[in-house]
């Protein structure tokens, strides 16, 4: 998708700089208006074709006016985070938050729900991605569903007293080899991580 849409911040003149209220108010859901003002404006690296309602940027477009109008419903930014800490009074209610904002958002799903919370400060989520549920059914200790694996994070940050968010860095450390924001790589550790960590599990 990022190949197709390109980089974000160039599209901020067509959403009043990302606000979502004057987003929401000149567009309401009316995803062509929006398709239609980028496409006349902007020179993507990817094809716009709004006759394909599977194309990334229907999609995007649907994605950016439902979250629009969703975020909008929130008169200020502290309205927004008792909204959502409401949700962290426990490690069965943080998993609710997630599913409600695949309701409400086009195209967000449960996966990515939970990393645009952590990713704009909420350290009570991690994401699970290709390399957490990889590293942790390998290991043993969860299912490959996403809930499943969003669970098992968070219980285990909750035993080494860690937020979530570092948990899921840690894991997707050790299965990416990449650090974030730089170039520098290490060699992927999954598989070896996965032998190492099965014998001390089954210890325990």
């Amino acid at each position: 998708m990022r190949a197709t849409i390109g980089d974000i911040d160039v599209l901020g003149p067509y959403i009043f700089n990302f606000d979502p209220y004057q987003t929401h108010a000149h567009y309401q859901d009316d995803w062509e208006k929006l398709f239609k003002k980028i496409q006349d404006n902007y020179d993507p690296p990817g094809p716009m074709n709004i006759k394909n309602k599977n194309s990334y940027w229907v999609i995007f477009c649907k994605g950016i006016l439902s979250g629009a109008e969703f975020l909008s419903g929130f008169e200020t930014y502290d309205a927004f985070d008792n909204f959502v800490n409401g949700f962290g009074f426990n490690d069965i209610s943080i998993g609710a938050l997630p599913i409600l904002l695949d309701q409400e958002m086009y195209g967000m799903g449960f996966p990515i729900a939970c990393d645009w919370l952590k990713e704009i400060g909420y350290s009570n989520y991690c994401k699970p991605d290709t390399h957490t549920i990889e590293i942790l059914y390998g290991a043993g200790v969860s299912s490959q569903d996403n809930y499943t694996v969003f669970q098992t994070m968070v219980r285990m940050a909750r035993v080494n007293n860690e937020p979530p968010a570092v948990i899921d860095r840690l894991l997707w450390l050790i299965g990416s080899g990449k650090y974030v924001e730089e170039n520098e790589k290490i060699t992927r550790q999954k598989a070896s991580f996965i032998q190492d960590i099965c014998p001390i599990l089954y210890q325990i």
